[in-house]
């Protein structure tokens, strides 16, 4: 968060930017290790419309450090102050709507981004020009290594449209040769979400899903469509902070808040939701709402508790195959089939035992 009077510590240069790591980390009040530091290179090109001209970068900088990793290329507007301003690929969503961008919204290779540049110079439905070219870096976290790209060069992009927990994205699916070989999706804002590989039409190879800043937050790998191995989630330092493991697309998904710390559990058989699935407080000891379901379908005893750890208005609600049936009828219903849970009183409260795979992860850290 930064300071009150943090205009007043201001100590970049007359193009907005720092120095030196020095300069950039004195508005920092508390662990500078907790922020990125970012570096930029400027080509000395600028684009207004169709017209082009060089102009000589009027600083010039260290190198940039070997510590930091490049991210891509950038076209960054300037037009009414010496600060530069906005970024069509990632400000008016050019990254998402025309351009193939990257997972930090930028453009990977110099000739793909000069072309950039002058398209949407010469476009005039972006943010005032004139535009420049950047070079961005970061400097590496600790924890981070290098992951080869999902998408091949070369390969075509075919826009689409992705729904997921009644959201709309935009997804974006890779061609080479006429077939399916990735698939990007991304946020509201632009910023890739979720990536996977593809054959044959159906998620297969590795998968990752990011932060909104663009770093990694889980990987996994997928095997003709259902999630196989092990999946690791980290924190947005960069920590791993739990992981779980599914057989072609069977085992227990589980989702942490922290380290060793369950936010969400959900049982899967062949890529099918079966099992109980469940709703984790940050206790490690109770849960805030559950549900079990068959082959897909409810099928079972959903709940849902108040923060008092009180059962809701409403709740216990029942379940048949996927029809909500009322208590009587499900009671009659698990005299015959044995795949229904009983009903018991006790499972009323909210206090549940932690999987066996998240204890394992538990004693392992200890």
């Amino acid at each position: 968060m930064r300071p009150d009077d943090w205009v007043e510590h201001w100590l970049h240069n007359e193009l907005g930017f720092y120095d030196s790591e020095w300069a950039a980390t004195q508005i920092v009040r508390d662990d500078p290790a907790q922020y990125d530091l970012y570096a930029y290179k400027l080509a000395p090109l600028r684009c207004l419309g169709a017209d082009q001209e060089r102009f000589d970068v009027p600083r010039t900088a260290d190198p940039v450090p070997s510590d930091y990793e490049f991210l891509g290329y950038d076209i960054v507007t300037k037009s009414v102050t010496s600060f530069f301003e906005c970024s069509p690929l990632s400000c008016n969503w050019a990254a998402d709507d025309r351009f193939s961008a990257n997972q930090y919204c930028l453009i990977d290779n110099p000739a793909e981004a000069y072309k950039v540049l002058t398209a949407i110079s010469i476009d005039g439905n972006f943010e005032a020009g004139p535009y420049y070219l950047f070079e961005v870096y970061r400097k590496r976290r600790p924890f981070e290594r290098e992951l080869p790209s999902l998408v091949p060069a070369g390969a075509e992009r075919i826009v689409e449209t992705a729904h997921q927990d009644e959201r709309v994205l935009r997804s974006v699916r890779y061609e080479v040769g006429g077939t399916s070989v990735a698939r990007r999706i991304y946020d509201e804002r632009g910023g890739l979400e979720l990536e996977y590989a593809l054959r044959d039409d159906k998620a297969h190879g590795p998968w990752r899903r990011y932060y909104p800043d663009g770093q990694l937050l889980q990987v996994g790998h997928y095997v003709e469509g259902k999630e196989h191995g092990v999946a690791r989630q980290y924190d947005e330092s960069g920590a791993l902070i739990g992981s779980h493991e599914m057989v072609h697309g069977t085992g227990l998904d589980l989702w942490y808040s922290a380290a060793g710390v369950l936010a969400e559990e959900r049982s899967y058989l062949d890529g099918e939701r079966h099992g109980f699935e469940r709703w984790w407080n940050e206790d490690n000891r109770t849960i805030y709402e559950e549900s079990h379901f068959w082959r897909g379908s409810a099928h079972g005893i959903m709940r849902q508790w108040t923060a008092l750890g009180r059962l809701r208005r409403g709740y216990p609600q029942y379940f048949v195959q996927g029809e909500r049936v009322t208590k009587r009828q499900y009671l009659r219903a698990c005299q015959t089939d044995p795949t229904l849970p009983i009903r018991r009183a006790q499972d009323d409260q909210p206090e549940r035992p932690l999987p066996a795979s998240v204890m394992s992860q538990l004693a392992a850290n200890d």
